[in-house]
């Protein structure tokens, strides 16, 4: 390792980044500077159109969307935007968390929870009542797909009467 003393004149690197002094000298006497920030309403503007018009995809796909028209779209700024979204708090309203403990109510029927069991590779729809029934009901569904749950539904619920709550996993059919 060799080091050697070059001088300022003769260092390319100081060269290229060397300022002219006209431009560190301050500016003739002129009208005094003001800088102020404010809230930029226009992008707020535009990341809910964006929102709007992509079908009020979710924070992580409406800021994709967002960024390509402003690459300085924050998520912080889509979050804010998409938690005063009607649409969205009246369609997908956050889940209510099941703390441990018993999903029994005291009234039959109130509550009914509802999956989809396979017997001799055959999809059923289960209903299971919460109350102190604990009555059950099985459908044998044709195919499994959300058309003939909503089916089997319909028909449960023009016999026995729709539950308060019905409690249903994320199977797709759903």
């Amino acid at each position: 390792l060799e080091v050697d003393l070059v001088k300022s004149a003769c260092n390319k690197a100081d060269e290229l980044t060397r300022v002219p002094r006209r431009w560190l000298k301050p500016p003739a006497a002129g009208p005094a500077l003001v800088c102020a920030a404010t809230a930029d309403q226009g992008v707020e503007r535009m990341i809910a159109d964006v929102h709007h018009a992509m079908g009020h995809p979710g924070i992580r796909r409406t800021l994709y969307f967002a960024r390509r028209t402003d690459p300085t779209v924050s998520k912080r700024q889509v979050r804010q935007v998409i938690s005063g979204c009607e649409p969205c708090k009246s369609l997908d309203p956050a889940p209510g968390k099941w703390k441990r403990g018993s999903l029994e109510v005291e009234e039959v029927w109130q509550r009914v929870g509802m999956d989809i069991t396979h017997v001799r590779g055959r999809p059923y729809l289960t209903l299971i009542d919460c109350g102190p029934s604990r009555f059950a009901v099985w459908r044998r569904l044709r195919v499994q797909c959300s058309a003939n749950v909503t089916e089997q539904l319909e028909a449960v619920f023009y016999e026995q009467g729709a539950p308060e709550e019905l409690l249903t996993d994320n199977d797709t059919a759903f």
